[in-house]
């Protein structure tokens, strides 16, 4: 493919350009599979907890995104109290651009705690999305009910940004607008976007907009993905799981109740890229009070 200067994208009907690898600069973007992972500062990449990569004394060892053992982050720190099986599912993209940008967080003041430890309540909610779903939730407080557009008190971060689409446009108030990632992570995990506040906040209904209204009609369809996993964590718990299925191009705005709980951040686990080099959606807005 060409290389072409950053503003060019949006003229060309072939899609997004390739990004470089993915270099991590924080612990809050590594999350595979529902595991929390750390940044280990010296490699920039992504590694995970595995009894499979035992060291001296049965150290607890690592794997990187690929599942391949790997040495302990330099930096010693990150979770530690439950492992990530060896997965051939990656958190590194590849190809090169001539003006890459790498994955980053759009705000460092969100919640950086170990989600290693999650745990999904049994109790049944009553909310459904898409074309088939299914979900758990517990209310973390029985007056949980409000309906207030709260998306403006979190920030929000993903694991990959495509150079000129940040995860702000998300967030923009505008449905001309989307954030993308640089495709499938290592070969072929998902994506993970988070939404996260400063402190718990009830939460009763997620929604999330799709592409087809983006300002570039060839970003309209084949830039969505085959379903997400909808979460809502507080602490290192999760409080409310929902997978939605988006079957088709465009995937079609969709939303998620919640039932009413209580969290601090919202997580979607986009799975099955339509396109291996970007994939996203245009506006995420979450209500509670």
């Amino acid at each position: 493919m060409r290389r072409l200067v950053p503003l060019l994208p949006l003229l060309f009907a072939g899609g997004c350009l390739e990004e470089p690898p993915f270099r991590c600069q924080s612990d809050e973007v590594c999350f595979l599979e529902g595991f929390a992972g750390t940044c280990d500062l010296a490699t920039s990449s992504c590694v995970y907890p595995s009894a499979d990569c035992r060291g001296i004394n049965s150290v607890e060892g690592y794997v990187n995104g690929k599942g391949l053992c790997v040495p302990a982050p330099s930096n010693n720190v990150g979770p530690s109290s439950t492992t990530a099986s060896s997965s051939t599912t990656g958190d590194e993209s590849s190809g090169t651009t001539a003006t890459p940008t790498t994955a980053s967080t759009t705000n460092d003041s969100a919640d950086e705690s170990s989600t290693t430890n999650m745990q999904v309540d049994d109790e049944s909610s009553s909310g459904s999305a898409g074309e088939s779903s299914s979900g758990t939730a517990t209310t973390g407080a029985q007056d949980c009910q409000e309906s207030l557009d709260i998306t403006g008190e979190g920030s929000v971060t993903a694991t990959t940004v495509f150079n000129g689409f940040p995860a702000t446009n998300s967030v923009d108030g505008l449905i001309t607008t989307s954030w993308f990632s640089t495709g499938p992570e290592g070969d072929g995990g998902p994506s993970v976007y988070g939404w996260n506040a400063a402190a718990d906040r009830c939460i009763t209904r997620i929604e999330v907009d799709d592409n087809s209204a983006h300002s570039n009609p060839d970003f309209r369809t084949g830039y969505g993905f085959g379903s997400v996993v909808v979460r809502v964590v507080q602490g290192e718990r999760v409080v409310f799981e929902e997978t939605v299925q988006l079957p088709g191009t465009p995937d079609g705005p969709f939303a998620v109740d919640t039932g009413g709980v209580i969290g601090s951040r919202v997580l979607l686990e986009l799975n099955a890229h339509e396109n291996t080099e970007c994939g996203g959606f245009s506006e995420l807005r979450v209500f509670g009070g």
